[in-house]
């Protein structure tokens, strides 16, 4: 996937096949025999999995986000699709002082970033902003954060927040964060780690919960540098290519019969 960190705050959010679970890798075949597709199949599989954790590592101190991977699935012994796995463990708030980051508590619950092509997005990143018009965005993309009416705009980059994520300004409340919880991860997916959607949702279970957001504070970092996922870089690399080979020498093959025939 592109890199999708914009420059632009007013960059739009391109997210293709949310309501296609998975079919971005089995429509549009090639014109191949079977076996040689399902080697291209498995080496796009290994490569989707090793960009992941190379994210993993570049994102080690970037609050909110979440390691995830890819597994090769072969299905109905026609396709090999990559399937993803997210390790959604939380992480503890980190103190920032800073009137405008937030955490908010629980499991699953997530702050609302504005819907991009119909599709809502989440996110764990409670690092927000205030652009020139006021309007509070997430530093994950510049997007801007839901309330639960609708944008929000603040006058100060210092407002007050209690609890329940309502926002105050001159004991004025001028908006209230908007908080999606979910009874598990079923049917979520995400988008380099920091920003989530219903990929699947008619399998995903909105729930009504309690929480609290806390003011001053972030998520903190998701894996300390040289544990867990650093350590697998390697063997996937090394996976990659052997596949390339394997799939180089096949074709050198078919066209060394052709040439003989």
């Amino acid at each position: 996937m592109p890199f999708l960190g914009f420059a632009d705050p007013g960059a739009s959010y391109p997210i293709k096949h949310a309501r296609r679970p998975y079919m971005e890798w089995s429509q549009h075949k090639e014109t191949m025999q079977r076996d040689y597709r399902l080697i291209q199949e498995g080496m796009r599989g290994h490569m989707l999995n090793f960009k992941a954790h190379l994210l993993a590592v570049l994102h080690l101190n970037t609050p909110g986000f979440k390691r995830f991977k890819f597994v090769n699935y072969l299905h109905n012994d026609e396709d090999i699709i990559p399937i993803q796995y997210i390790d959604w463990s939380r992480e503890r708030p980190i103190l920032t002082h800073r009137g405008l980051d937030f955490y908010v508590s629980g499991k699953l619950n997530l702050f609302c970033l504005e819907p991009q092509y119909g599709v809502e997005l989440y996110t764990f990143d409670g690092r927000f902003y205030r652009d020139p018009d006021g309007l509070l965005r997430s530093m994950v993309h510049h997007l801007p954060v839901m309330g639960e009416n609708g944008r929000i705009y603040v006058t100060t980059d210092d407002p007050e927040v209690d609890l329940y994520g309502r926002i105050f300004e001159d004991d004025v409340e001028v908006g209230k964060l908007k908080i999606m919880s979910f009874k598990s991860p079923t049917g979520l997916w995400t988008i380099e780690g920091s920003v989530f959607y219903q990929r699947e949702p008619e399998k995903v279970e909105i729930i009504t919960t309690d929480y609290q957001v806390i003011q001053g504070y972030h998520e903190g970092e998701n894996e300390p540098p040289g544990m867990k996922t650093s350590a697998t870089i390697v063997p996937f690399g090394e996976g990659i290519a052997k596949s390339a080979k394997t799939y180089i020498d096949t074709y050198e093959l078919l066209f060394q019969a052709v040439n003989d025939n």
